[in-house]
């Protein structure tokens, strides 16, 4: 974030089962703390962390429909109890930049360099693969196998 004056939207996702227009959303508040709605629209706010203009940060949410837990370069930094039950995803849609629909809650001067969704809650350990990129996960672990290796060697 280059400038900071409202609420910027990060992502949104939407389905029929959440029976609301931003069930997920992750986004940043006007004090610069973090914001969501994890399974419902039922705002939610963290006051006890501010990002920082210009500078990077990998944010995530995790939820299981008991907690929501957000992290912020990997660590957990708050959590809040929740009560839902976790829908059963078919088709969602998804938002970029946006809190809500497309033009509500837009980024202002910000930049968004990947975004991932899994259909598990991920723990700190994971989280930290992420950021450090070298683990993806599958059904299968690649480390160690030779496809993988010659691949790193290759580079």
């Amino acid at each position: 974030m280059s400038t900071h004056t409202t609420y910027n939207g990060l992502i949104s996702m939407s389905n029929p089962a959440c029976n609301a227009s931003c069930c997920y959303r992750l986004m940043i508040n006007p004090n610069k703390n973090p914001f969501w709605n994890a399974g419902q629209h039922s705002d939610k706010s963290l006051g006890n962390f501010v990002f920082e203009l210009k500078k990077w940060y990998h944010y995530a949410m995790v939820c299981d429909g008991k907690v929501t837990k957000i992290s912020i370069d990997g660590k957990f930094v708050g959590e809040v109890a929740e009560n839902f039950k976790l829908p059963e995803f078919k088709e969602v849609t998804l938002y970029v930049g946006t809190g809500e629909s497309p033009g509500a809650w837009k980024v202002e001067d910000l930049a968004i360099d990947e975004v991932m969704i899994w259909n598990k809650a991920l723990d700190e350990k994971e989280l930290g693969s992420v950021i450090k990129g070298y683990k993806v996960f599958s059904a299968v672990d690649a480390n160690g196998k030779l496809a993988a290796t010659w691949a790193e060697v290759k580079k």
